[in-house]
């Protein structure tokens, strides 16, 4: 049995998805359901870290990660929203999966088949859960090349040679160090998914950037960053990194080893 606790402010979502968790195969409890960073925050000064975590992103009073800013937690999240443009943060978090509402049963299961399926395999070596997550990432399928068409031949490009990716028009266009770009109609949110962020960050909805490009980091207004890029172009190229995604992308900073 699992203990499981759900964070979510909408309250006709939060009903169906612990109705659901109960209806799995394998029994667990719902410890309870909270819509608030404000009740998350209070919730865990005074309880347990529960077995698992369902996490909803955009929150009536904030951005959930704010919750694990003052509570690092160990335990593996499944992160609920509507929205994809968070995939990478959840990444630096415990994230064992991310379903886009509205969630399908089927797809909740999957999730919870996988979370059982990791922890009973990694149960057999005494694996500690912060273990158990590290290897599920490192396990994680992204590109080490990509192969761009070029006419009517193809071009392999290591990822390892980006310096960044931007999109213009609904085309991105890869640069590499080498200043040679290549175009690819796919996005960069299909690129984002594909590409390890470890190396790799969506520092805007336009930009999308390896660690190895960073030639400067600067304040801004309102708490967001300017960062200068390199290679630079004939005029340069800065681009800025909201508030909301300041923080995520200083840690992803210092996560590099």
């Amino acid at each position: 049995m699992k203990k499981i606790l759900i964070i979510e402010d909408e309250e006709r979502t939060a009903q169906q998805l612990k109705k659901n968790i109960l209806s799995y195969p394998q029994k667990n409890t719902v410890l309870a359901v909270l819509g608030s960073v404000k009740d998350a925050l209070a919730y865990f000064d005074k309880h347990p870290e529960p077995d698992l975590l369902f996490c909803d992103i955009e929150l009536n009073d904030g951005i959930c990660f704010q919750i694990f800013e003052q509570h690092p937690l160990k335990c593996p999240i499944i992160f609920t929203t509507a929205y994809d443009e968070y995939w990478q943060e959840a990444f630096q978090t415990n994230s064992i999966d991310y379903l886009l509402k509205p969630i399908a049963k089927k797809n909740l299961f999957n999730s919870l088949d996988k979370v059982h399926a990791i922890q009973d395999y990694y149960a057999k070596d005494g694996a500690n859960l912060e273990k158990l997550v590290a290897l599920y990432k490192e396990k994680s399928h992204f590109k080490d090349r990509l192969l761009i068409k070029v006419g009517n031949r193809f071009r392999v490009v290591e990822c390892k040679e980006i310096a960044y990716i931007f999109s213009e028009d609904k085309i991105s266009t890869i640069l590499t160090h080498k200043l040679e770009k290549h175009l690819t109609y796919e996005s960069l949110d299909q690129l984002e998914k594909i590409l390890h962020p470890k190396y790799f960050f969506r520092a805007n909805r336009k930009y999308l950037i390896h660690i190895s490009a960073i030639a400067s980091i600067h304040n801004f207004f309102k708490g967001r960053l300017m960062v200068y890029l390199k290679p630079n172009l004939e005029e340069g190229v800065k681009i800025i990194v909201s508030q909301a995604k300041a923080k995520a992308f200083k840690k992803w900073i210092e996560s590099i080893e």
